[in-house]
């Protein structure tokens, strides 16, 4: 699922080949829909005083028009810039978080510190073999051809 989707719920397989949409009627409407019904209210006129069929008739035959006008336009551009202001603010705020966090650690009892290293020990023996080459193998000093 794209990110900043809403998720949309699927309908309700009923076992054979019809599905079922009631859940759909008790589902919350999306802020599009909500623009949807506000659009068709200015453009058509008062879809609450109409019957439910001319309503449901009206809706496929606006949707495209609605999606492209202006008014549409706006009120997506306008979450847009919401959601970004409000993915800001939150990044500040883990920003500051952290830096509090960092302070507190800093000016808290200084940490203990790790015991010493032993010096590496080298052996000085002349019967250790150095350790093969992985890889390729550079060519003889003198090629067998």
């Amino acid at each position: 699922m794209p990110r900043g989707r809403a998720a949309v719920a699927e309908p309700v397989e009923t076992g054979s080949d019809e599905r079922d949409f009631t859940l759909y009627a008790s589902k919350d409407l999306t802020a599009t829909q909500l623009d949807f019904a506000e659009w068709l209210r200015s453009n058509v006129g008062d879809i609450d005083k109409m019957d439910a069929d001319r309503v449901a008739a009206l809706g496929p035959l606006c949707y495209h028009a609605f999606q492209a006008s202006e008014f549409n336009r706006t009120r997506k551009e306008e979450r847009a810039t919401e959601r970004e202001a409000a993915q800001k603010e939150r990044q500040e705020t883990a920003r500051a978080s952290k830096a509090a966090a960092a302070k507190a650690e800093t000016t808290a009892a200084p940490k203990p510190k790790a015991p010493a290293r032993k010096a590496a020990t080298t052996s000085t023996s002349s019967t250790a073999k150095p350790a093969p080459r992985r890889g390729r193998q550079p060519a003889a000093a003198s090629a067998p051809f």
